[in-house]
Parts: structure tokens; C-alpha cells; sequence
């Protein structure tokens, strides 16, 4: 589906803000995450007591006296306290160990990006909804291909399957729609991506020169099509694709009455190509396409409270 998007125009999915009137999401479970600053009291003394991070592996070490270390990563504060408990047992009578998180800012941050309003950083003070994340960034704009993408790194969230990576894909439609399955709860670590249609520029002899969104594979004479054909000063034997290939730019030229006879292939296009169509009697312009992997200024940082 081709449909054609004017350079300044964004559109947002505001029907999304709609959704904000279901009930808050329950509070999550206290789950130990990397990152997280741990007090470990053992209460009637200060000679065990701990403070500290646990280990790239998931494990508190160091506690006094204790040799072997004790698994902490995703479990509840209250389970890693009955280990400690059951650890220093050994040589205390009937322990009474308390474990609290006292800082939760190093969790990894989640973030969204793509065809949203404003990408951001996400500090989560408990775990959104997709829906109120979306919202928060001001909704999906034109570009959007209608496709999101969730990936969720191993170890970050407590939330993958056996806590190992995962990858989520869902439909813009479905999520309007109101299945369940389709507004997950987003958690540490999660890189949202609301996934852009190809854009593809038109410039020169057509009738609407402008820019074209694409959600499928889509060719020269399509795009030629979809921005009302050629003008009636076009040549229509000049025709250009412009492509960035890396540190690269590279023109080729095409003649459309020979694509339409089929005396030639219809050339596929690619995100950012800028197509332009000749004028009769006057020479083209040399324009340079986007590029896309260009450097950006870091993304604005919100708290999730």
C-alpha cells in the first residue's frame, strides 16, 4: 500500500489517549534486578549486616561468613532474605534477616523509538502498559508501518521466558482493537520500536512531488503512480534513483517508457531513495538522500511513576 505523506504533516493515532481510562495496572513484584543497591539486615547486630550489588551472575557475595553465594537476580526480596536467614543458621541462633531494595535508578532503562511523536529514555517506577507508553510519547505518527516491535535483552526485566531473551511482535490493529495479548506490561530493558513504512522521495516533473510512505515492496513505476503520474512537461526517459549506500551515493538512471513496455525490470526501491523525474528542456537537480544512520542527540529521559 502506497499512500502519499506531506514533509510536515505527522499524524497522530490520538484515539489512542482513549485507553487511558482502564483501571492502573496492579503493583509488580519486588524483584531483584541488576543494578539495584540491596540492604541486607540482620536484625539484633551490625557485624552481618550487607549492603551492596549483586554480582554479574546474579549471586550476593561477600556476606560475612557465608562461603557460598546466594541467587538474588528476579526473586522477591523476601525469598533472598529466607536464604541469608537459612545461610547464617549455621552459626547464629534463629536469624531474622530483613532485605530491602534502597535503589532502584541503575535498572536498565526501557526505551521507544521509531514512528512515535517523541522517542524516549523510560525510567520505570513500576512497569507501564504499551498503550500508556505509546501515549506518553504522543502517540504513533503517519510513518508508521503498522507493525511494533518489543525486544526484551535477557536478565534486564524478570519478565522473558526463563529470563532469557525475547522478541514481541505486535500490530498496531490488534492494540487498538483491545486484545489483551497485545498491550503488555513494558519492563526494564525493553526496546520498543514502532516500525516506519519505507520512505521513499519524489521529486521533480510529477504531479505531487512529495514524499511517499510504502508498507510493502513497491517499485519505480508505482511510485511514479502513486504521486499522480508524470507532469506534462516530464521526460519521461530521465528518470533517477538516488541511493545512499553507506559512505556512498549512488545515481541511476532509468527510462520509464521502456519499465512499461517491460523491456526492462520495474527497479525495486529502498527506504530514503530519492526518486526524481526530469523536466523537458531544462537540466536535473543533484539532490542527496538522508542518511539514515546519521548520529543523533540522545534521546529526552521520563519517569514512569
Amino acid at each position: 500500500m502506497l499512500f502519499v505523506v506531506s514533509f510536515t504533516r505527522t499524524i497522530a493515532l490520538t484515539i489512542l489517549s482513549l485507553c487511558l481510562v482502564c483501571s492502573a495496572p496492579a503493583q509488580d513484584v519486588d524483584l531483584v534486578h541488576h543494578g539495584d543497591l540491596l540492604d541486607v539486615d540482620v536484625l539484633g547486630g551490625l557485624e552481618f549486616d550487607w549492603r551492596g550489588r549483586i554480582n554479574p551472575e546474579g549471586f550476593i557475595d561477600g556476606l560475612e561468613g557465608v562461603s557460598e553465594p546466594i541467587p538474588a537476580l528476579c526473586r522477591p526480596v523476601s525469598d533472598v532474605a529466607k536464604d541469608i536467614a537459612r545461610a547464617y543458621s549455621k552459626f547464629l541462633r534463629n536469624p531474622e534477616t530483613v532485605v530491602k531494595i534502597v535503589d532502584k535508578s541503575a535498572r536498565p532503562l526501557a526505551l521507544i523509538d521509531g514512528a512515535i511523536t517523541t522517542p524516549s529514555r523510560l525510567r520505570l517506577n513500576r512497569w507501564p502498559t504499551l498503550r500508556e507508553v505509546i501515549v506518553l510519547g504522543g502517540g504513533i505518527t503517519g510513518e508508521a508501518n503498522g507493525e511494533i516491535q518489543i525486544f526484551r535483552p535477557g536478565n534486564a526485566s524478570c519478565g522473558g521466558k526463563d529470563n532469557g531473551p525475547e522478541t514481541l511482535s505486535i500490530t498496531v490493529k490488534s492494540l487498538l482493537g483491545g486484545a489483551a495479548d497485545a498491550n503488555p506490561r513494558i519492563r526494564h530493558g525493553d526496546l520498543i520500536t514502532i516500525k516506519r513504512a519505507d520512505i521513499i522521495y519524489v521529486v521533480g516533473s510529477v504531479v505531487n512531488p512529495g514524499q511517499i510512505s510504502s508498507r510493502e515492496t513497491t517499485t519505480l513505476s508505482k511510485v511514479i503512480a502513486a504521486s499522480g503520474g508524470l507532469a506534462e512537461n516530464a521526460d519521461s526517459a530521465r528518470l533517477s534513483v538516488t541511493r545512499r549506500q553507506g559512505d556512498t551515493v549512488k545515481t541511476t538512471e532509468y527510462d520509464l517508457a521502456k519499465i512499461v513496455k517491460k523491456a526492462v525490470d520495474d527497479p525495486i526501491l529502498k527506504a530514503f531513495d530519492v526518486v526524481e523525474v526530469g523536466r523537458k528542456g531544462r537540466a536535473k537537480q543533484t539532490y542527496q538522500p538522508p542518511d539514515a544512520e546519521a548520529p543523533r542527540p540522545a534521546l529526552p529521559l521520563r519517569v514512569v511513576d
